[in-house]
Formats: C-alpha cells, structure tokens, sequence
C-alpha cells in the first residue's frame, strides 16, 4: 500500500515536501535525531530508488534507514517520492543470509567461517586462523569493557569479515568503494557503513598471521566490536583521536586481558613515535589536539595516531573512571549533529577536570616516564 507519494510535476516545493515526509514519518512511528523504532519497516524511493529497512536516525534532510543485513543507507528527503510502512516486522537476516551474500559479493570459490558472532569469508585453508582470533579479540574486549562498568549490548547482527587474497585485490576494492584514492599502504579497513572489515591474507611461514597481519585485524575488529555493542553510534561525529586510540590501544592483548606490567603493554613503536613528535614541535598542545585533532590527522596521519595512542593509553591506566564517563557522555548525542570544538571542549572539561593544562602535565611526565623504562 502506498503511504505518502508526489508526482513527478507536483507544485509542492522541497522544504513544505520534507515537513510532509517528516510528517509522515512520525505517523508511522520514527524519532528526530537517534530512534529506536522498533520493528517498523519502512521504505523511501527516491529519485526512482526504492530504498527499505529501520529508520535508525532522520533529521530534516536526511533519513537513515538499516537493511536486514545491518548495512545502513542515506536518503535524502528532499528527493523522496513516495513512502510506505511495510508489512510484517524488522528482522536482522540470519547467518545462512550473510554467508550467501557474502559468497555472492565475493566468490563462491573461497571459504565462509562461522564462529561466534562473526561470518568471515577469505581464501580456502585461511579462513580459520582469521576467525578464531576474531572470536577472541571479541571476548577479551567485551572482558576489558565490562569490568569498567559499562552495560554492553550483544550484536544486534552478524559481524561480517572479508578477507582478500592478495593487497592487489584489496586495494582494488578499497579503492571502488571510496570517493578518494586510498593510500598503497592501507592493510585494512572497517566500514561503518556497510559494518565490515575489510583486510588481505598475509601467510605467515607456520600457516597462521603475520604480526602485522594480526595487529591490523586486531585494530579493525576493535573498531567493529566498539560500533555494535552500543560503546560508540556508527552515524555519529566522534573525536578521531578517540576511536582510534582505542583502536590503537587495545591491539595489545595484555591490554584487553589486563594482564602484565604497565611497562610490558606498551607499544613501543608508538611510544618512540609519540616522544619524537614532541621533542620536534614543543609547542604542541594536547588540550588542542583533543578538542580538534583534524588538522594533525590530515597533516601526518602517523603523527596523529601516535598522540591518540598516547593520549589513550594515559588515560585508560589513569584515568580509567573519567574515560569511561566521556565515552559515556558520547553515547548520549543526537548522532547527526555535528560535534563542535566548543562542545568538544565542554564535554573534557566536565569528564577530565576544568584545567586541560594539568591534563595534559601530567599526560607529557607519564609519557616521558615511559621512555625511560
């Protein structure tokens, strides 16, 4: 049954239109900004594309609406045509559907590996060393979380994972998948978007991963594990030093454990990186770069992961009770507004204390005493 339609010659202008989409949608049971609709299955055509699934956020312009498969995708309401409530109740697809898109999307001549709650498709003999890692990075993870007080919620979805042949066929999809050209040395990626990671097979000499290979997979998976567990809001505006020093941190697995010596879970390679940068640009502040890291990330993306790195791990050791109302606090914004420096800068100083300075003191003193251990 059609719901709300305009003709292609309709008189209706594009802001009186959305009031009667918005309009629409709140009759069939959407929210402003974050929702929670429930089971309602709605469908938006625009521009001749009919487009089904839950409405997960809208705002004025723009709806979000998440397929069975978990993959979410953006409508622009000035342009809808027509608009219905679907029959019957939402639904995530089962892991047989998974397994079938995915061998569908990516060939039928590699092999598919359930465990947990990951569907994981790669080169045949390969699949297994990929999955069983997955599936412990998400139990040490979920461990490290809830021992700090957070209520975490399990995968609404199947978590899916693609593992390439080679970084040839890698690069290529990255690079059909992205508005931009993507760097030569990307060895992985997770989408927030679609809700995969994407990586290539590297052989290690005794048929398991290479350390770089299980780094990479390590990092993309925290990633994974933080957008659907309810930790961080996959639409949302998030400080880039945060969702990839969490990444960058929990690599680690003594950090995800909790086991050994502060001094034996460091990264040392970013720690050397962190301390040169440092000594190189004394004028650096990481009150600055915490309120607005974008500038240090499109400048010298190393350089900025290794600050994220060090700014989250001097938290997580130290800090650990402020951190974790921070990431709190985030989970409670509407996560299609745009997340300004001012509002960045609020948000720290009632988690971390009014005086950014202190902070960032003692963050430069444990930092050094690191290095000299």
């Amino acid at each position: 049954m059609k719901f709300l339609s305009r003709s292609a010659d309709s008189s209706i202008d594009q802001p009186a239109w959305r009031l009667i989409v918005l309009s629409a949608a709140i009759v069939i049971g959407l929210h402003h900004g974050a929702v929670n609709a429930g089971d309602v299955v709605v469908e938006l055509v625009a521009n001749g594309v009919a487009t089904q699934g839950r409405c997960v956020a809208y705002s004025e312009t723009v709806g979000w609406l998440e397929s069975q498969l978990g993959v979410y995708q953006r409508v622009d309401l000035a342009y809808v045509e027509g608009m219905r409530r679907l029959d019957g109740e939402y639904a995530p697809a089962s892991r047989q559907v998974h397994q079938s898109h995915l061998r569908d999307e990516f060939g039928r001549d590699g092999e598919v590996r359930t465990i947990g709650h990951y569907v994981v498709h790669g080169p045949k003999g390969r699949v297994k060393a990929y999955a069983d890692l997955l599936d412990e990075v998400y139990r040490s993870t979920w461990t490290y979380f809830s021992r700090r007080g957070f209520r975490l919620k399990q995968p609404e979805h199947q978590l899916d994972v693609v593992v390439f042949t080679s970084q040839a066929d890698f690069l290529e999809y990255a690079n059909s998948s992205t508005s931009k050209p993507v760097s030569l040395n990307l060895q992985g990626f997770y989408d927030r978007a679609s809700n995969r990671i994407y990586v290539y097979d590297e052989v290690a000499q005794e048929e398991g991963l290479t350390p770089q290979a299980r780094s990479n997979l390590i990092h993309e998976a925290v990633h994974q594990f933080c957008f659907n567990t309810g930790l961080l809001h996959r639409l949302a505006d998030l400080p880039v030093w945060l969702v990839e020093g969490l990444a960058l941190t929990l690599e680690h697995d003594g950090n995800r454990t909790g086991q050994g010596a502060r001094e034996d879970r460091v990264a040392v390679d970013r720690l050397t990186a962190l301390q040169q940068y440092r000594s190189q640009n004394p004028k650096f502040g990481l009150a600055e770069f915490l309120v607005a890291d974008k500038h240090l990330f499109d400048k010298s993306v190393l350089d900025a992961y290794a600050v994220a790195w060090g700014a989250t791990f001097y938290l997580m050791e130290t800090r650990s009770a402020d951190l974790t109302k921070y990431l709190r606090l985030l989970q409670e914004r509407d996560p299609l507004l745009a997340y300004t420096p001012g509002e960045r800068l609020s948000d720290l100083q009632s988690c971390f204390g009014r005086d950014l300075r202190t902070l960032e003191i003692h963050w430069g003193r444990f930092s050094d005493d690191l290095q000299g251990r």
